[in-house]
């Protein structure tokens, strides 16, 4: 197809939408062949005929830093493929690991960003640089990014972002541990990280308007559940956080390690100190007691992630550049309420 003639053209002449056009270009069975012929002739008569395509469109994922088994990470490429097989895109599945710290001529450079044709566009997801980003975006390919656990705090143009609303869900799960009675509430994780960093300041936010003090600790290690094991026993063991009734954790990882803690310290999650988590992965269900968390609607990133690529493929300029997916607080039986006081 000539460059002047868009897919929005054709579609107009045609009386039909962008992706009915697309989908006749990939040959999906999925149009009637009536629309078919109607947006062939279309095409024809704005003379640019349209021809068989030589392969299926495809995009590819790109998953950074993560393994394909992780229990976020992995529901988001689910999300994703399922959009894609919807509109007839195959999924290349790529796992990168690299220095999340490097410039943006010292990352190594996936064989898919050089081979011209090979995709038509990209989805970032998993933990990445805005340099690998920016890797992405110079291929001039319509491409979508996870922003949510992007490892800086840069916004990168020339890509679609969907994000989660870390603040505002850290800010709603520590108001219900307020609503159930706790005063002294204390957080851990870990704030080298955005997403950690910018939970603690939506749990430091509600506590602070509650005119409760806040209890922060932040532990630097890459391995979570260690995280909330030793963050909990030194803020446990801190005199300054004495009399901590309830813990929230910066993810369900995290609070796997609280759980571990408060056992080792003959506590009870749930009875003595109550937990919470963020994510709402697989994790939170099989701990016992059964995590109150809040839920990322995994699927659903992956799902949006699709979306934007798949749009700009097919000359959708409406599609949001920043797409935000809600969050939902999911109450299970790690957080006791408190008896009133008189």
């Amino acid at each position: 197809m000539r460059k002047k003639v868009t897919l929005r053209e054709i579609a107009q002449a045609a009386g039909v939408s962008i992706p009915t056009v697309s989908r006749v270009l990939n040959e999906s069975a999925k149009v009637h062949p009536d629309i078919v012929k109607q947006v062939r002739a279309a095409a024809a008569k704005l003379g640019t005929p349209i021809q068989s395509p030589s392969r299926r469109r495809a995009i590819a994922f790109l998953l950074g830093n993560r393994p394909i088994t992780h229990p976020f990470h992995s529901h988001v490429m689910l999300g994703a493929e399922a959009y894609c097989t919807e509109h007839d895109y195959n999924v290349v599945f790529l796992a990168l690991h690299y220095s999340l710290h490097g410039k943006i001529r010292q990352l190594p450079t996936p064989r898919l960003l050089e081979k011209r044709g090979a995709v038509d566009g990209f989805m970032l997801a998993g933990v990445n640089s805005a340099s690998l980003v920016e890797l992405v975006v110079n291929t001039n390919l319509p491409c979508s990014v996870y922003a949510t656990t992007l490892i800086d705090d840069d916004n990168p143009d020339g890509c679609g972002k969907v994000w989660t609303d870390d603040a505002a869900g850290a800010s709603e799960i520590t108001r219900y541990l307020l609503g159930l009675g706790h005063e002294r509430i204390g957080w851990v994780g870990n704030c080298r990280y955005p997403w950690f960093r910018r939970r603690s300041e939506g749990y430091r936010a509600a506590m602070e308007k509650s005119g409760n003090e806040a209890h922060v600790l932040s532990m630097e290690s890459d391995d979570e559940h260690q995280v909330g094991y030793v963050a909990t026993k030194t803020i446990l063991d801190n005199p300054r956080h004495s009399g901590l009734t309830a813990i929230a954790a910066g993810n369900d990882r995290v609070a796997h390690g609280v759980y571990e803690a408060l056992r080792d310290l003959n506590l009870t999650t749930g009875r003595d100190v109550s937990v919470t988590g963020f994510n709402d992965t697989l994790e939170a269900v099989i701990l016992h007691p059964a995590l109150t968390t809040m839920r990322v609607f995994a699927e659903q990133v992956g799902r949006r992630l699709a979306e934007q690529v798949i749009a700009r493929i097919e000359g959708d300029t409406v599609v949001s550049q920043a797409i935000s997916v809600p969050t939902q607080l999911i109450r299970r039986d790690s957080c006791l309420r408190l008896p009133a006081t008189a």
